[in-house]
């Protein structure tokens, strides 16, 4: 069952109680029927909060197993969050938007008994039911956390997941809020498999016993950074994070989480015994610097991927135009173990081919003692120059000295 103001006659979706007694009508009076899925979207504001209580309930009370609700603000009077939601046994799978203001009063136990996955979007929400309301999920195996959390004091946010396999969190928090950060996320998950986080500067993450981490994904935002010294205590921040997950199989990371950190702080990272595949996106080549320090730190990587990613940050600016970027990359003193005696893979997506890419891309050759292939990605504007350009590059390709005597470099064109 699906509800949204727009559903009703046009010329009487803005009048309230019509609308209030339209998904009266057909709630009440349908009888003892299960309700499997439910979604109510009421964003105008201005609805009385005791017909959506009771919309909420009901659903609840036919055993509903899907729940997807956005309600806006302001509702006459102040929203509760029904305590029937925290003790349904039938519901597996929720939606839910949390704006400010909004309240609940939240069971000390049996909350969320049997759901699975959980999709929380904060608008401005208040700190203290944020605090409380992702305290004990026993059973859920996926849980996403996105949203402005603009204008808080304080968050401290803790998530209780024993089960939870799959956790990704995206908050934007404006710098003009604050430079100091004031927002901590605990996660203790001992089963998590699948990390994914946007990360901001002002958010301070902790994970407990991640031991089955697989797979993590570290998503930078850059907006301000050139007042990183004003983010009190980020670089600790960043190698904390980097600690917690230094068990992870699988990493893709934004290069830009390194320029937050200074150079002393790249020899204090943990080394990643366990990871297999890498996955570098560059904003621009001067961070190439930091697949130096990723190599070091993953001794069995078998894996690479290097890929080329402005268009976020940078919109139609190339990924090597600027003539002010400094120069991106130095080779280690030694040479990493992992080109010694794993790495058997290179993947360099949307290769650009300026001076940075092609002194990385001949270092990775000539030391890749255990490299099987390298494929290289690329893309230009017409068949003419894609001939001509493929076979430019082929030609020093071909002359790079090679480590492993079965590597073998093929192109490919990007579609």
């Amino acid at each position: 069952m699906k509800f949204y103001k727009h559903c009703v006659n046009s010329r009487k979706r803005y009048e309230r109680s019509y609308f209030e007694e339209f998904v009266d009508d057909l709630l009440f009076n349908r009888g003892e029927a299960n309700i499997y899925s439910f979604r109510l979207n009421v964003i105008s504001g201005g609805m009385n909060s005791s017909h959506i209580d009771a919309w909420i309930s009901t659903a609840i009370r036919h055993n509903v197993v899907e729940l997807n609700l956005r309600v806006g603000k302001p509702t006459r009077p102040h929203f509760e969050i029904p305590m029937l939601l925290f003790t349904c046994s039938t519901l597996m799978r929720l939606k839910l938007l949390l704006c400010e203001n909004f309240s609940a009063t939240i069971p000390s136990s049996n909350c969320f008994p049997s759901l699975k996955f959980l999709h929380v979007t904060v608008q401005h929400p208040d700190s203290d039911l944020m605090e409380k309301f992702f305290s004990c999920f026993p059973a859920l195996e996926e849980l996403i956390i996105d949203g402005d959390v603009a204008g808080v004091t304080a968050y401290n946010l803790v998530i209780s997941a024993p089960k939870l396999i799959r956790l990704h969190i995206w908050f934007i928090v404006p710098v003009a809020w604050n430079y100091e950060c004031q927002i901590f996320v605990t996660a203790d998950t001992p089963n998590l498999e699948e990390l994914d986080i946007e990360y901001d500067c002002l958010v301070s993450y902790s994970l407990k016993n991640a031991n089955c981490l697989r797979k993590a994904k570290i998503f930078f935002h850059t907006e301000n950074l050139e007042d990183r010294d004003y983010f009190l205590g980020l670089p600790d921040r960043i190698c904390q994070l980097f600690a917690d997950i230094c068990h992870a199989r699988s990493l893709t990371v934004s290069s830009t989480i390194f320029s937050a950190l200074d150079i002393r702080y790249h020899s204090l990272l943990l080394t990643f015994g366990n990871l297999n595949h890498l996955e570098l996106q560059l904003q621009t080549c001067r961070y190439l610097q930091s697949l130096t320090t990723l190599l070091k730190i993953s001794p069995n990587l078998e894996h690479l991927k290097i890929s080329a990613f402005t268009e976020i940050f940078y919109g139609n600016k190339s990924y090597c135009d600027d003539v002010e970027l400094e120069h991106g990359w130095d080779a280690p003193e030694s040479v990493p173990v992992c080109l010694i005696s794993h790495l058997k893979t290179i993947c360099l997506w949307d290769f650009q081919g300026c001076p940075d890419d092609m002194e990385v891309a001949m270092y990775l050759v000539k030391h890749g003692k255990a490299l099987n292939k390298v494929t290289i990605y690329n893309h230009f504007s017409n068949e003419e120059m894609e001939l001509r350009s493929t076979i430019a590059l082929w030609s020093k390709f071909s002359n790079f000295p090679r480590g492993s005597e079965t590597c073998k470099i093929q192109f490919e064109t990007m579609v």
